[in-house]
């Protein structure tokens, strides 16, 4: 990353609890059926072992989200996590997808749902979710640069960054966001 300037955005623990405790209730439950149960045939086992496997891993899943940070800046998006950092510039953004993931009633503004963008480069994807702190300027950073890029999206995607505020056929202010410019 070069000295231009860079905001900087996490999951919020607080908007991740939710997801702790489904996992391990979830978890909890796989795994008590099974101790408690006298004697654990087969079915029982794929099911219950299977359902605390799941949530484990779901677990994994959300403790890899609390330890994502997520960087962008004129030069490009980039992700640092426990074990890994992934860059991606925004001249090679070759794709990119904004879904909407939840019922009809969630989606008329009744609260719940959320944002998925992914974003698609070569040989790369980063898949951002929109509970993290800053989403609506990362979505704006990724339409900008694949408008740059002659980028054509698809009308879902098109949709829900209407839905968010952003328009993808022109350019759209930066949205006021609240990001740590510091580390």
């Amino acid at each position: 990353m070069s000295d231009a300037v860079t905001a900087y955005y996490r999951y919020p623990p607080n908007r991740l609890v939710g997801d702790y405790l489904r996992a391990v209730i979830g978890v909890a439950f796989g795994l008590a059926v099974l101790l408690a149960a006298e004697r654990v045939n087969w079915l029982m086992g794929l099911i219950f072992g299977g359902l605390a496997l799941a949530f484990g891993l779901f677990a994994l899943r959300t403790l890899r989200q609390h330890l994502t940070e997520v960087a962008v800046n004129d030069e490009g998006i980039f992700t640092r996590t426990a074990n890994a950092t992934r860059a991606l510039p925004w001249a090679e953004l070759k794709g990119l997808r904004l879904r909407y993931f939840g019922t009809h009633r969630q989606r008329k503004g009744r609260g719940g749902g959320f944002l998925e963008l992914t974003l698609y480069g070569p040989a790369r994807k980063m898949k951002i979710e929109s509970s993290i702190a800053g989403f609506r300027d990362i979505a704006w950073w990724s339409c900008r640069a694949a408008r740059r890029n002659g980028l054509t999206l698809d009308p879902a995607t098109a949709g829900n960054f209407l839905a968010i505020g952003i328009d993808t056929d022109s350019e759209t202010p930066r949205p006021t966001a609240e990001p740590d410019f510091g580390r």
